[in-house]
Parts: structure tokens; sequence; C-alpha cells
């Protein structure tokens, strides 16, 4: 899995064209008036839609994650890609399914899927891991 996450981090393939990006974020101002995104979370929104593969953004709880990620989702899902949602704990999926309008469910309900060749992951989509930092791999 490690040695999958690096060669993955050397790819430049999954990039949202900025003006899915920017038009997003033009709706999230215009959803949240006199505010929108703050500077950090239009910086880490264009850093997870970034051609890389692989992207993190930390930040504390309450800092505004999941409102960014709800704006992403709009903008991955404008690119034609589908969105998919994981997290250690159920009360995680839960939240963040809530909180950003991902489906989430938790890594244990992902694994058992694909041990059974269900719900494995296909060219274009996105698999948003909260918390991933509690994840031992």
């Amino acid at each position: 899995m490690a040695a999958s996450a690096l060669r993955m981090a050397a790819r430049d393939s999954h990039g949202v064209r900025p003006g899915h990006v920017d038009h997003t974020l033009d709706r999230q101002y215009a959803m949240l008036p006199g505010s929108g995104l703050s500077d950090e979370q239009q910086t880490a929104a264009r850093h997870i839609t970034s051609p890389q593969q692989i992207a993190a953004v930390i930040g504390f709880a309450g800092a505004g994650k999941s409102t960014m990620l709800s704006a992403e989702r709009d903008a991955w899902e404008a690119q034609g890609n589908r969105v998919h949602g994981a997290a250690l704990a159920g009360k995680a999926a839960e939240g963040l399914t809530q909180s950003s309008g991902i489906a989430a469910r938790t890594l244990a309900s992902w694994e058992y899927g694909w041990q059974n060749g269900k719900g494995e992951l296909k060219r274009g989509d996105i698999l948003v891991i909260d918390e991933a930092d509690m994840v031992v791999t």
C-alpha cells in the first residue's frame, strides 16, 4: 500500500480544470455572503484539485475543511469524477457525509467490499479519507 501511495504521489493525472474550481469557489462565496472560503481554505481547495493523485489537508477541528470539501466535491463532479468518502469510525463517516455531501462509509466497509470484489474504485474516482492520520497504513 505504501509503495502504491508513493507511485500515485509521483503522478500528475488527476487535476480539475481551474474553471471548475473557480466556479465552485465563487458559488461557495455566494452561499456564504460576505465570507465565502478563507484564503487558507481556497489554497487547500486548489491543492486537493491539483493534478497530483494524492493530496492531504491538515487543520484543526472546526477550521472549515468540510466546508471546503463541499465546494471541491462540486468541482470534482463537474469534471465527471465520482467522489467517495471513507473514515475509520462510523461517526466520522457520518459527519463527512453531513458536512460535505460526500457519501462516506467506514474503511472496514470499503475493505470488506474490496475483499468480495465490490466497490472497487475506477479511473477518475476520488476517495476522500477523513481523519486519515488515524489510519495505520
